[in-house]
């Protein structure tokens, strides 16, 4: 039973994570538009989630450097485009679809990968300073609201993506899991809770 229940509520825990993020950003905006002249607001809202746009397209750079394909950091200016605001983006050279499907997942593997790096860590070593637990809750809130994928970002990913999925889920069913990984599994879904409660909180408080 535990060979499915923890794969299956980390992958249900990512997609409310990034439901949440999408209804906080937006609130976050909304509330900051009413606060402030929308040109203003724009520009908070881009100073508040600033770190994590520069770990974003970063990523993208990164990840397109390492693959070998030109790429270049062309804007971290925010910009709307229709209902959506586009808070900076990555240049890239013509490449196959492979290999953008990997420079366009970059943030998401990165960002969860430091989502539980960073809960792992306070696991591990509890802060004493109070300017310690800001910083890894404003961390933590970065990484939890900005390492999804842009629409940009999924052009072409859904080519090689349902493949994956297909595969793993047979080969879980087939195979199963090894019990180190299923540990893994385990903590990992226990430890993105901490950026779940987050968004709520951050909604209930803007709701309010």
């Amino acid at each position: 039973m535990s060979t499915f229940l923890w794969p299956a509520l980390l992958i249900v825990e990512i997609i409310m994570l990034f439901r949440t993020s999408r209804a906080l950003q937006g609130k976050t905006l909304k509330f900051l538009n009413v606060l402030f002249k929308p040109k203003l607001g724009l520009w908070v809202f881009s100073l508040l989630f600033f770190g994590g746009t520069y770990f974003h397209e970063i990523s993208h750079l990164l990840a397109a450097r390492l693959l070998g394909v030109r790429a270049e950091l062309s804007s971290l200016r925010p910009k709307r485009s229709g209902n959506e605001v586009i808070m900076g983006s990555v240049s890239l050279a013509q490449t196959g679809l492979f290999r953008r499907f990997l420079i366009g997942v970059a943030p998401f593997v990165l960002g969860l990968t430091g989502l539980i790096g960073l809960v792992y860590l306070l696991h591990l070593h509890p802060f004493e300073s109070w300017w310690q637990w800001v910083l890894w809750g404003y961390l933590v809130f970065l990484l939890g609201n900005t390492m999804f994928l842009s629409r940009e970002d999924m052009k072409g990913v859904w080519v090689f993506l349902i493949p994956i999925i297909s595969l793993g889920c047979g080969l879980l069913f087939y195979f199963g899991l090894p019990a180190v990984i299923i540990s893994f599994l385990k903590e990992a879904a226990l430890l993105l809770l901490v950026p779940l409660v987050f968004n709520l909180m951050g909604l209930l408080l803007l709701k309010a």
